[in-house]
């Protein structure tokens, strides 16, 4: 049998999950998730900084993945079938520029476009993320808090106290 206990409380409204929070991140919880239907800019203050983006650095990848591109099919063209045009070698570096560059602009736009896409999470969800609780996806507020089964009544009752509507132990 397991240590530790998990209370799930309901909310009202955001008020009260609002108050409730510091006063729960100040007890000996050892895991302590909110649930809400919109977001909540206490847990975004407390997140402490952001890492930055790592779709810049993605973009210049693709760049360079990109102008590398360019360059090789028209060098890998012209030593195919290494037509001379006017005495010029078949491998000159001025006019693959174009098409590298081109290459260059298409790669990293669509890559980038497609990382915004996955970091920012924009594609469709079928269903609710694993440990969503339907009431809070629509118009409740919860808490779901992780404690050692001894102090469980009196997180209980501090739940209580807090305003919270029906406890439930998952």
């Amino acid at each position: 049998m397991t240590s530790t206990a998990v209370l799930l409380a309901t909310f009202a409204d955001r008020q009260a999950l609002g108050r409730a929070l510091p006063r729960l991140r100040e007890t000996q919880a050892q895991r302590l998730r909110a649930f809400s239907p919109v977001a909540l800019e206490e847990d975004e203050q407390e997140g402490g900084p952001e890492r930055p983006s790592p779709i810049r650095w993605l973009a210049l990848a693709a760049g360079l993945v990109g102008c590398g591109s360019g360059f090789w099919l028209c060098i890998g063209a012209a030593l195919r079938y290494s037509q001379i045009l006017g005495g010029k070698p078949p491998i000159s570096w001025l006019p693959y520029c174009i098409p590298g560059f081109e290459l260059t602009i298409l790669v990293s736009a669509l890559t980038t476009v497609g990382a915004v896409l996955v970091y920012s999470r924009l594609w469709p969800r079928l269903g609710l993320p694993a440990g969503t609780h339907q009431p809070f996806s629509a118009d409740a507020f919860g808490v779901e808090v992780e404690c050692r089964r001894a102090e469980r009544e009196t997180l209980r009752q501090l739940l209580r106290s807090l305003g919270a509507g029906e406890i439930r132990e998952l």
